[in-house]
């Protein structure tokens, strides 16, 4: 007969998956509460918001998200991972590949 602790499935720490998303979430709602990014910065003369902002598009957040699609995949090889979690975790990397591309079209678009 088996316990309720070895019919259960393992639990997996969700939370990595997210972390990795959160520089895209986060850089986006920096970008909406930071209006005029046409400013400078007054302790890095030389650059101003949009420039830093792009800068944090193109290099930080497509790393991050990436290593957020590998962290997802190993982890759902490696455990169960139940449907709800499975979407929300993917919907959480979709939005994020969103926000970098919209991110990039516009700031692209702004500084040409």
């Amino acid at each position: 007969m088996a316990t309720s602790e070895e019919s259960t499935l393992p639990k997996i720490k969700v939370w990595p998956v997210l972390a990795f998303c959160a520089p895209a979430l986060l850089g986006f709602g920096l970008f909406l509460v930071s209006f005029p990014i046409d400013r400078g910065i007054p302790f890095w003369p030389h650059l101003s918001l949009a420039e830093l902002l792009m800068l944090w598009f193109f290099l930080v957040t497509p790393v991050t998200t990436v290593i957020a699609v590998v962290t997802l995949i190993k982890r759902k090889r490696r455990t169960r991972i139940s449907l709800s979690t499975q979407f929300l975790l993917w919907t959480a990397v979709v939005v994020c590949w969103a926000i970098n591309a919209f991110m990039w079209l516009g700031l692209v678009a702004s500084t040409t």
